[in-house]
């Protein structure tokens, strides 16, 4: 794993350098780094196929659908620039410059330790968004509320833009430390709140949970899972295919605003994703 882990730095460290003045080079360099990143996580969620390409297959279900997406680009951005482009043109340095972005988020996400913000990170969540940001716009300090031009406080959830962009900022990169998926992190929840069949559980249970072991994942993002999450929620048909299978989804089933764990001899067939079911019945919001 050592030796794979800084391949895969040098291969991104080369991509980076060759990508404002070879692209093609740097996407073929890249390339190697997606063929190393498939292989750690193959072992990693033990899911290795028959070749490169049945392995990246079989970790669309386990890694995060983002970083699968990033990986395919950088695969298929590694083959056009490895191969003679038919259409006859050539890779851009933008081409190059996404795919080593792509490339860093992955990185981070496999080895946050890498990543310098995450490695000397050592506080703790800060949901003010005056307290973990500056602003740039009324040059307000990190703890200073924003000033409208009139000298007088902005009211609570009204900061200037700039800094609610600079705060999702700093929500995301504390995002990438927890190298989970709020999916597996409801699996997680499970099990160490002891959950039985036939016990209930509260919305309000789960977003405690949440708040107190993954405060960076929003409230509505955990309401969303916990829902798609639902077997017999009509949520479903508003999502695709879920990429981390079908299964995993069928941990909740709702039910007076509650939820208890799917149980497949006594619950009604799970709904799937995208495809409308007639026999279904209202739902209930979380």
């Amino acid at each position: 794993m050592a030796k794979r882990q800084t391949a895969m730095k040098t291969f991104l460290e080369k991509g980076e350098k060759l990508a404002e003045e070879f692209p093609e080079e740097s996407l073929n360099t890249l390339r190697k780094f997606w063929e190393a990143a498939i292989k750690e996580l193959s072992e990693r969620y033990e899911c290795e196929g028959a070749t490169n390409q049945h392995t990246s297959s079989n970790l669309r279900k386990r890694i995060p659908p983002r970083l699968f997406y990033y990986l395919q680009h950088i695969q298929s951005m590694g083959n056009y620039g490895s191969h003679f482009q038919e259409d006859g043109v050539e890779p851009s340095i933008e081409d190059a410059r996404y795919c080593v972005y792509a490339g860093q988020e992955l990185m981070q996400w496999i080895h946050p330790e890498t990543n310098e913000y995450l490695a000397n990170k050592k506080e703790n969540f800060i949901k003010v968004i005056a307290d973990a940001v500056p602003c740039q716009h009324c040059e307000q300090p990190i703890g200073g509320v924003c000033l409208k031009k009139n000298g007088l406080p902005t009211a609570t959830n009204c900061e200037h833009t700039v800094r609610k962009n600079a705060y999702s900022s700093y929500r995301r990169n504390y995002q990438k430390q927890y190298n989970t998926t709020i999916a597996d992190a409801m699996h997680e929840l499970i099990i160490e709140l002891n959950i039985k069949n036939g016990q209930y559980l509260e919305a309000k249970d789960i977003r405690n949970w949440f708040d107190k072991n993954y405060p960076a994942y929003t409230e509505n993002a955990v309401n969303s899972h916990a829902m798609m999450m639902a077997t017999n929620l009509k949520t479903r048909h508003s999502h695709p295919v879920s990429k981390n299978g079908d299964s995993k989804y069928n941990l909740f089933f709702a039910e007076n605003r509650k939820f208890r764990l799917y149980e497949a001899k006594n619950d009604p067939t799970p709904l799937q994703f995208g495809k409308p079911n007639p026999f279904t019945t209202n739902e209930e919001g979380i």
